[in-house]
């Protein structure tokens, strides 16, 4: 009987420790081909760009913290002969940033660089593509922000005048939603072919009978603008409807006792008893509601808000505490609409502002808004106090 032929054994073998991987950067400061690029691209400085494109850096490298190219940075601030260098470098004109989808055109329109507008449209960037938070188009940025060449640049690009944001809104409607694009971005639309048809009949007979629209009459009226309403009589509310607006909290609770109905709504615009105590900041009638019910979460017309955003939208901070105390959630948003948040960048609302963060208001969502509009420049250090850290990437 032979034995049977043992196979030699294998000398262990010794695991190497898997190398960490480096966590991402946080800044352009840090060191690096890809942020000195965007760092560069950021600065305008062509000699540096230059010389880490020879080396055989991507044109395309972004930036691990925002997600923008080199591109971006360049048409975000306006710097021309970067743009035109990185574009002669290969860079990708329709590059588009992960999560927001916004391209370098969306960018400099944002911000009114006109000649960086006309150098991007002349190397092919794509044209109406929605991107951003409200799904605006490079022409919805333009005319929201007043930029009147950018927005004739767009149109003889060949850029539909009418073309929808991810929402439907035209420009046009988004002109009429902007005051600094009345006077002279509205005339440059109209001109263009916009049509009045595209844009909801309530906000035109509220321009038609609103005196704070009297700039814009005149330009719209030639193009089917509505008649002015004539005055009749003030609409009548249901009891507690107007119990509720006029802070009766007696005749709240007198109303409810004989059978009101806490939640019955106006017919056209679903408007309750609480969304008009919380507009007027009549604190005991909105103990009064939600204690026999009233709910927190009902929307009403035109804007699709919600009892808080009311309390938000007019600054009143003792309505917007008893609602934090309730435990709502301040995220709260109908999905054609916003979050309080957003109501709370512009006064008055902003008086309540450090309420929704501290209550745990998402503060990623309206960020980039803060980050890149100057008339938020002051709200930056609180937001950056309320930031979720960044995802790896």
């Amino acid at each position: 009987m032979t034995a049977k032929t043992q196979k030699p054994l294998k000398p262990p073998t010794s695991r190497k420790a898997t190398p960490r991987r480096k966590p991402p950067a946080t800044s352009l400061a840090v060191l690096g081909d890809e942020q000195r690029l965007s760092a560069a691209a950021d600065d305008g400085d062509c000699v540096k760009l230059r010389a880490l494109l020879a080396r055989g850096v991507d044109a395309d490298a972004r930036d691990p913290v925002t997600g923008y190219s080199a591109l971006h940075y360049a048409a975000l601030n306006g710097r021309l002969e970067a743009v035109k260098l990185l574009l002669a470098a290969g860079a990708d004109v329709g590059a588009r940033v992960h999560r927001s989808r916004t391209t370098p055109l969306d960018m400099a329109a944002t911000k009114g660089r006109v000649a960086v507008v006309r150098v991007l449209l002349a190397a092919g960037a794509p044209l109406g593509q929605p991107h951003g938070r409200f799904g605006w188009t490079a022409l919805h940025a333009a005319v929201a922000h007043g930029h009147t060449k950018v927005v004739e640049k767009l149109l003889g690009a060949g850029m539909a005048v009418d073309a929808p944001g991810k929402h439907g809104i035209t420009p046009l409607g988004t002109a009429l939603l902007n005051e600094e694009a009345w006077e002279d971005v509205v005339p440059v639309l109209m001109a263009a072919g916009a049509r009045l048809k595209r844009i909801p009949r309530t906000l035109l007979r509220e321009i038609a009978n609103d005196e704070k629209y009297a700039l814009l009459r005149p330009i719209l009226q030639p193009h089917g603008l509505p008649a002015p309403k004539k005055p009749g009589p003030p609409p009548v509310l249901p009891p507690l409807h107007e119990a509720a607006a006029t802070g009766n909290v007696a005749r709240v609770k007198r109303l409810l006792k004989d059978g009101a109905r806490v939640k019955a709504k106006l017919r056209r615009s679903g408007t309750t008893a609480l969304h008009l105590a919380a507009r007027n900041n009549h604190v005991e009638v909105m103990d009064v509601l939600i204690a026999a019910g009233a709910p927190l979460d009902g929307f009403h017309k035109p804007y699709e808000w919600a009892p808080l955003h009311e309390a938000v939208f007019h600054g009143h901070r003792e309505a917007t505490e008893r609602f934090i105390r309730t435990g709502m959630d301040v995220n709260l948003q109908h999905p054609d609409s916003v979050m309080p948040l957003f109501l709370a960048l512009d006064e008055p609302g902003v008086r309540v502002l450090p309420l929704l963060l501290e209550a745990g208001a998402d503060a990623q969502k309206p960020f980039p808004a803060v980050q890149h509009v100057p008339q938020y420049a002051k709200l930056r250090p609180l937001f950056r106090k309320y930031l979720r850290p960044s995802r790896k990437r």
